[in-house]
């Protein structure tokens, strides 16, 4: 598996955790909760997952709180 897919998994699983609509933030332990053992990678791993869907404009990190699905 690439990464280009690693991502692409990575997002569909946040989206399953976004329950309430856009304004919502996801946590991080929840979210490090879904994506770790989906992918086996560890949270420092997952950091970089989220930082390249951040990049890509799909979701927004809020330091210390969580990350909200922005498409």
């Amino acid at each position: 598996m690439d990464n280009k897919e690693k991502v692409n998994i990575s997002y569909i699983a946040i989206n399953e955790l976004n329950l309430y609509g856009k304004n919502t933030i996801i946590p991080f332990p929840k979210i490090y909760k879904k994506i770790c053992p989906l992918l086996k990678k560890s949270k420092n791993e997952a950091r970089l997952i989220l930082c390249e869907l951040e990049e890509r404009g799909v979701l927004k990190i809020i330091p210390f709180h969580g990350v909200k699905v922005l498409m």
